[in-house]
């Protein structure tokens, strides 16, 4: 008993559709993986670039590598030579961002006061 031209062709296309779906959720999942890393490699480095060079004088050859690490895992975001050379020697203030993810807010949303008036 032979078997139909075209009950072959579904089964190959079915098997190739499922390897396609394989390949592209393995795909996903190693890009996905390496977001997360590199978002929490730039978390690591602001937070050194927060301490304040001037009275914690220990971190300050981590100060470059964390402007490296940024750089490298941002996204393709690079820091001029101008704010590298200001954040090598001058603590990143972050007083002004607040917890909704706004910057100041007064220019963006006027209705909302910063985190950081009184």
């Amino acid at each position: 008993m032979a078997t139909e031209p075209k009950s072959t062709i579904r089964d190959l296309s079915i098997a190739v559709a499922s390897l396609i779906i394989a390949v592209a959720t393995i795909v996903y999942s190693i890009r996905s993986t390496a977001e997360e890393r590199n978002a929490k490699l730039v978390e690591i480095g602001v937070s050194i670039l927060r301490v304040d060079p001037q009275k914690n004088s220990q971190v300050a050859g981590a100060r470059k590598w964390a402007l490296d690490i940024i750089d490298a895992n941002a996204g393709g975001v690079r820091f001029s030579p101008e704010a590298r050379a200001q954040l090598l020697e001058k603590r990143l203030d972050t007083d002004d961002y607040s917890s909704d993810g706004y910057f100041g807010g007064a220019d963006i949303y006027p209705d909302k006061k910063p985190q950081n008036s009184k």
